[in-house]
C-alpha cells in the first residue's frame, strides 16, 4: 500500500516539474536573498543543502526579508510522508512563504504553484503573518535593514562563522566518523536555538494580537 502511495505521489511530482508547477527559486529571488544577513549570516548561506533541513520555520521566516509583499505560513503537510514512504505525523508543524501565485519552501528550496502545492501535500495553513505584520516588529526591522558593513564592524560576523564552522564539521564527523572536535572554533556563539525559540514566540504574540 505504501508503494502504491508513492508511485502516485512520484507521478504528482513528475507532472508537477513538468509544466513547472514545481521549480526551483528564480534567479532574481536569488539576488534579492544575497542582499540580506540574517543574524551575522548571509542568508544565501543558509539556504544551501545542509543548513536548510530541518529548519523550516527558522528558515522561511529569514527568506520573507527577500519579499517586498508576502505571506510566512505556519502550518502542516498531513502528505509529506508520502515522498520518502514514510510514517508521519500529520499534524507535524511546517512553515513555508507564500506570495499571490507561488510557494516558497525552504526544505525543497523549489517554488511551487500556489494551489498545486497545496494538493500535492493536502497542505493546512494555520497562522498567516503579512509582511506589513512583519515590518512592525522592531527585531525584524533592525535584522532586515542590517549591511555587510554593519556586520564587519561587529563581533556578529565572527560569532556566526564560528557556528557555521561547527556546523560543518558536525556534517563531516558523521561522514567521516571521526572526532574533529580540535578543529572547532573557540569564539563565542550565537545562540541559534533559543533565538528561534524567542523569534516563534513573536510571531505566536503578533497572531494573538491581531
Amino acid at each position: 500500500m505504501k508503494q502504491i502511495k508513492n508511485l502516485k505521489f512520484n507521478i504528482l511530482w513528475n507532472i508537477g516539474k513538468n509544466f513547472h508547477l514545481i521549480e526551483d527559486y528564480p534567479k532574481e529571488l536569488w539576488e534579492e536573498i544575497k542582499k540580506h544577513y540574517y543574524y551575522g549570516t548571509p542568508l544565501f548561506v543558509l539556504l544551501q543543502e545542509g543548513f536548510n533541513i530541518g529548519k523550516c520555520y527558522d528558515r522561511s521566516y529569514a527568506l520573507t526579508m527577500a519579499f517586498k509583499n508576502c505571506k510566512l505560513i505556519r502550518g502542516s503537510l498531513p502528505k509529506y510522508g508520502e515522498i520518502h514512504n514514510i510514517e508521519y505525523d500529520p499534524d507535524f508543524g511546517h512553515g513555508w512563504v507564500e506570495d499571490n501565485k507561488y510557494v516558497y519552501d525552504t526544505t525543497f528550496m523549489k517554488r511551487f504553484n500556489k494551489k498545486f502545492y497545496y494538493h500535492l501535500f493536502q497542505a493546512q495553513a494555520d497562522t498567516i503573518i503579512s509582511s506589513d505584520e512583519l515590518n512592525n516588529d522592531e527585531n525584524y526591522k533592525k535584522m532586515k535593514a542590517t549591511t555587510k558593513k554593519d556586520i564587519e564592524n561587529s563581533i556578529g560576523l565572527d560569532a556566526m562563522n564560528a557556528w557555521l564552522l561547527d556546523e560543518i564539521l558536525k556534517q563531516q564527523e558523521n561522514i567521516n566518523k571521526k572526532d574533529l572536535s580540535y578543529l572547532k572554533c573557540e569564539i563565542p556563539k550565537t545562540n541559534m536555538k533559543e533565538i528561534e525559540i524567542k523569534q516563534n514566540k513573536r510571531l505566536k504574540d503578533m497572531a494573538q494580537d491581531r
